[in-house]
C-alpha cells in the first residue's frame, strides 16, 4: 500500500484580471482554439470602439477609449477569460519542472461497493494548479518545489499582461 504524501499550496490572486486582459491577444487565442471566424467577428464587434465616461454626481468626465478587458456582465466574458487564462497557465507550466506538482491517483472502477474495483488499474495525474475564475492555487509536495512553479506562473502572468500576488 502506498503511503500518502504531504502537499502544500500557494494561493495566487490575479489583480483586476478581467480588466487587464489584452483583447488583441484574446482574439488570437480564441481563433487558434477553433472558434469560427464568423462568431469571433461578432465578439470583436461587441468590443470595438468601446468607450466610457466617469460620472461624479451630475458631472461627466471626458470620453475615453476602452482597449483592454472583457466586457463584464456579458454572458461570454467568463468563458473568454478562461480561454485566455488557460493559455497563460499552459505557458507557465511548460517552463516548470516535470515533477513539480502533486500526483493524484484514481481509477475508473464502476462503484463503491463493487469489490472488483480493488483489482482495477490505478492511473496517476499530475496536478500543478487549481483554478477558480481568476484565482489559482499552485500545489506541490514540498516547500522547495513550490517557488519554481510560482516563479513560472508569475513570469507567464507578466508576459500576458496580468499582475499576480
Amino acid at each position: 500500500m502506498n503511503r500518502p504524501l504531504s502537499s502544500i499550496a500557494a494561493s495566487i490572486d490575479v489583480t483586476k484580471a478581467f480588466d487587464t486582459v489584452n483583447r488583441r491577444g484574446m482574439w488570437q487565442i480564441i481563433g487558434r482554439l477553433g472558434c469560427s471566424p464568423k462568431f469571433l467577428n461578432m465578439i470583436i464587434q461587441i468590443h470595438e470602439d468601446q468607450g466610457g465616461q466617469v460620472r461624479h454626481i451630475v458631472d461627466f468626465s471626458e470620453s475615453f477609449s476602452i482597449t483592454n478587458s472583457v466586457k463584464q456582465g456579458c454572458v461570454l466574458a467568463a468563458t473568454r477569460f478562461i480561454f485566455f487564462f488557460s493559455m497563460m497557465i499552459k505557458q507557465a507550466m511548460e517552463d516548470a519542472d516535470d515533477e513539480d506538482g502533486v500526483y493524484i491517483r484514481y481509477s475508473f472502477d464502476g462503484g463503491l461497493f463493487n469489490l472488483r474495483r480493488l483489482k482495477s488499474p490505478d492511473k496517476d495525474q499530475l496536478i500543478r494548479e487549481l483554478c477558480f475564475d481568476d484565482d489559482s492555487a499552485l500545489v506541490a509536495h514540498t516547500e522547495g518545489d513550490l517557488p519554481r512553479t510560482t516563479s513560472c506562473f508569475t513570469e507567464a502572468a507578466k508576459f500576458w499582461g496580468l499582475k499576480s500576488f
